[in-house]
């Protein structure tokens, strides 16, 4: 059987804990290149209605926090985030504008609910060969 998004992101999650002072740079690279990626999908992924949502996506450059290398990517769209990402369950158009309602699919669904869940759940098994080939670089 297939691992689920959790089980992959906690064996990446695990990798990172494991990789030395001198994969940093390598790591750093990794959720920048994730985190880009990332947020275009979301973007593609989000509802379009008022173009809020995609106007306001943003992704954190990789950055240290104490013994970690963070990098985010969302929205200061509170009201997004807690509708279309939280609430609505993917496919589902009840409440979606026009526009999204017209937008094509992408490869992690239609716009609408789940626009960042949905490119995790895709885009995670992707990321973690990414992670292997990137770390195999610099070690």
């Amino acid at each position: 059987m297939a691992e689920d998004w959790e089980e992959q992101f906690d064996r990446i999650e695990a990798m990172l804990d494991s990789a030395d002072a001198k994969h940093e740079g390598n790591i750093v690279n990794f959720l920048g290149v994730v985190t880009t990626h990332f947020k275009g999908r979301a973007i593609a992924n989000a509802p379009i209605d008022t173009q809020a949502l995609r106007d306001r996506m943003e992704a954190s450059t990789p950055h240290r926090v104490g013994d970690t290398v963070q990098a985010t990517v969302g929205t200061d769209v509170d009201y997004g985030l807690e509708i279309h990402e939280a609430q609505q369950p993917e496919g589902d158009t009840y409440g979606l504008g026009k526009k999204t309602r017209e937008q094509p699919p992408t490869p992690e669904g239609s716009a609408g609910g789940g626009f960042l869940r949905r490119v995790s759940d895709y885009h995670v098994s992707d990321y973690n060969k990414l992670f292997v080939v990137m770390m195999a670089q610099g070690g």
